[in-house]
């Protein structure tokens, strides 16, 4: 692709309109376009600034001048005149600046129902996800972890609404959104450690690789995969790990040792995204499988779980851009004699990987 300068371009600035300019990129393939194809910075610039007009500022500064503040949850809601879908992200990312607003919500109506943006600038708010909580049923939404919008049908709105307004849904929404999760981070205590009980991983082989294979000691990268990156320094006791589908993650040497069982050969699989790391300072990729060894788990592998209550957030000691969600039923993890090693299994997986000790 790179070598035609044109092509190229049009690539890049066919993925940034298509990304909401680079803020929704999902799958790694489009993180891999942003990091190497090499195109025409002059020329995406000028398209970059020239997406509005006079009329469409107006709307915009209208709109911001009615906005509906809820401070409890530190969020603005703000109603639009019909206009271009992309006018409510920049609404959205004006009002976003507010010191006191951490998530907002910006909407109009247009033909056939209710078109949203949603920004976040919270770690513990997932726009994304809030934008499919506001719209569940009705319509549809979607997005990242800062940005995201979404779509409610007219129709749908009626039926639940019973004639209110726009505005009253969303602060009801909101209310029961900010309500209805607790958050767990790696640094706090365990709560409730009477719940929790002894499990060991069922015999299984995973790949891995150890980091200082690949780079230097103290090289910062990145592991790539389908649900985003996760950042780490080289070092010698940082293995990266591979599992059955293709999930890869960090895993300190020791942590290693009480789980898995290094053994002959090389580890096999077909993905649908080869795991691979990049190095953050230099821009270049690496695959993980040509280097994956094998091991097996074993019973060494035992952690502590409970079963959630309530949908949670969990912040781990690894990936400090965003939280893993777990839903009521869901297994909260703890590493045996390891506190802070917190993370959620899916309740599915967990009976076909987990058993009880």
């Amino acid at each position: 692709m790179n070598d035609d300068v044109q092509i190229a371009t049009a690539l890049y600035y066919g993925l940034y309109m298509d990304s909401n300019q680079l803020s929704e990129i999902r799958h790694p393939l489009d993180r891999d376009m942003i990091d190497f194809l090499q195109y025409d910075k002059s020329l995406v610039n000028r398209l970059k600034y020239a997406n509005f007009s006079i009329a469409e500022l107006e709307t915009a500064g209208i709109a911001i001048s009615h906005n509906n503040y809820i401070e409890k949850y530190r969020t603005a809601i703000v109603r639009s005149e019909p206009c271009d879908p992309n006018i409510l992200g920049v609404i959205g990312d004006f009002v976003i600046q507010v010191d006191s607003i951490d998530v907002c919500v910006i909407f109009n109506k247009c033909s056939g129902g209710y078109k949203l943006s949603v920004r976040s600038c919270t770690l513990e708010v997932s726009a994304n996800e809030l934008v499919e909580f506001l719209t569940a049923g009705i319509g549809n939404g979607g997005g990242h972890i800062s940005k995201a919008g979404g779509f409610i049908f007219a129709e749908h709105f009626e039926k639940i609404s019973g004639g209110g307004s726009p505005e009253k849904y969303f602060q009801q929404k909101m209310d029961e959104y900010f309500e209805g999760y607790n958050v767990v981070n790696y640094t706090d205590e365990i709560t409730e450690p009477e719940k929790l009980r002894r499990y060991r991983k069922k015999p299984g082989i995973y790949g891995y690789v150890r980091s200082e294979d690949i780079f230097e000691p103290g090289t910062e990268f990145k592991i790539r995969t389908l649900e985003g990156d996760v950042f780490v320094t080289s070092r010698e006791d940082i293995y990266i790990m591979i599992g059955s589908r293709g999930e890869v993650y960090p895993l300190e040497k020791r942590v290693f040792n009480s789980k898995y069982t290094a053994i002959e050969g090389k580890f096999t699989g077909e993905f649908e995204y080869a795991p691979s790391v990049i190095n953050i300072a230099q821009g270049r990729s690496y695959e993980l499988m040509p280097l994956a060894r094998r091991c097996r788990s074993g019973s060494g592998a035992v952690i502590l779980a409970k079963p959630l209550e309530k949908f949670t957030k969990v912040f781990t000691a690894w990936n400090y851009e965003a939280y893993m969600a777990g839903s009521s039923g869901d297994m909260l993890c703890y590493t045996d004699g390891d506190s802070k090693d917190v993370y959620v299994v899916k309740k599915e997986i967990f009976d076909t990987v987990y058993e009880e000790i």
